[in-house]
């Protein structure tokens, strides 16, 4: 994916992060993560937190907004905390219970999270553990447990051998 590199040497959590280049990317102004390639969702509930953890260089500094997107492409809004350590790592967290959701939005069926962020040319991202939690579950969405991945893998598994025979 162009703008997107795995950084073994510059991690929180697990063996590695993601650094994020707009300018490599084209300047886009959103980016972010779905929930899997096979039509996957998370079960989310707005009692349950974002987090993550991000190194960012970028001395303009915006603020980014975030955005989660269900299986009927209705959302829910809102912005997380600013950032205030350039070019050192810095832990976030946003009470999902705060986002903006339209009418309908259907949290257990969440299969997009996105970022909207006017970052300037010269910016590097680094991105690690972001996942979702709440009640004693985690849902991983950049670092994930071995549970999680079997499960997702049981979950596609009819659709990903479907999608092999078609392109067969």
């Amino acid at each position: 994916l162009k703008g997107v590199a795995l950084d073994h040497a510059e991690h929180i959590v697990g063996d590695l992060s993601l650094v994020y280049t707009p300018a490599d990317a084209g300047m886009q102004p959103n980016f972010g993560f779905a929930a899997g390639l096979w039509e996957e969702c998370w079960n989310l509930s707005p009692d349950m937190h974002l987090h993550l953890w991000v190194k960012v260089q970028d001395v303009s500094n915006p603020p980014w907004g975030v955005r989660l997107v269900d299986s009927n492409k209705l959302e829910a809004t809102g912005r997380l905390p600013d950032i205030k350590a350039i070019g050192e790592w810095q832990e976030l967290t946003l009470a999902l219970n705060v986002l903006q959701a339209t009418s309908g939005f259907d949290w257990s069926h969440t299969s997009l999270l996105e970022f909207e962020v006017a970052f300037g040319q010269d910016a590097r991202i680094h991105l690690d553990g972001i996942c979702f939690e709440g009640d004693g579950t985690v849902i991983g969405v950049t670092d994930k447990s071995l549970t999680q991945r079997m499960v997702e893998a049981q979950s596609s598994r009819a659709v990903r051998v479907e999608t092999a025979f078609r392109k067969a």
